[in-house]
């Protein structure tokens, strides 16, 4: 059963890499093409995007809004070279490939450290519990003498 579950996961994280792919070259075809945003908050985000051979940073609201064309050829290279590098990565840190890996490592003898320490760290506060009760006991027994003997 998990073979099959590892096996749909693998599946699943196949076909995504497959649609990114796919995706980005149907991108770069179109005329307009987004780079990328950040969210400022419910509803609000600032894109940055490309317009043929053009760069346009724009406020999305409401409305939206042109706030820089930039023009910089420098600037504009640097931001195309980060665009394309970070689509040439593979997906990664995405919470599919996190759980994927999760899966994949030999968690066994983990488990097995960690077992194995918690019956040892469970056997050492037992023998402490049964010393001190062995030592609550010759106590009470020799109040117990004293007593007898006054």
């Amino acid at each position: 059963m998990i073979f099959a579950l590892i096996f749909v996961v693998a599946l699943l994280y196949g076909l995504l890499h497959y649609i990114k792919n796919r995706s980005s070259k149907y991108q770069h075809s179109k005329m307009m093409q987004s780079l990328g945003g950040i969210s400022l908050g419910q509803q609000k985000s600032i894109q940055l995007v490309k317009v043929g051979e053009q760069l346009y940073l724009v406020g999305v609201g409401e409305d939206v809004q042109l706030l820089k064309e930039i023009k910089d050829e420098d600037e504009r290279q640097s931001l195309m070279t980060f665009y394309n590098e970070k689509q040439a990565q593979p997906l990664q840190g995405t919470p599919i490939e996190t759980f994927v890996k999760k899966f994949t490592k030999k968690s066994a003898p983990i488990e097995e450290t960690k077992e194995s320490n918690f019956k040892q760290q469970f056997a050492e506060r037992l023998n402490e519990i049964k010393n001190q009760r062995t030592e609550n006991l010759e106590q009470l027994k020799q109040k117990e003498r004293e007593k007898d003997h006054e």
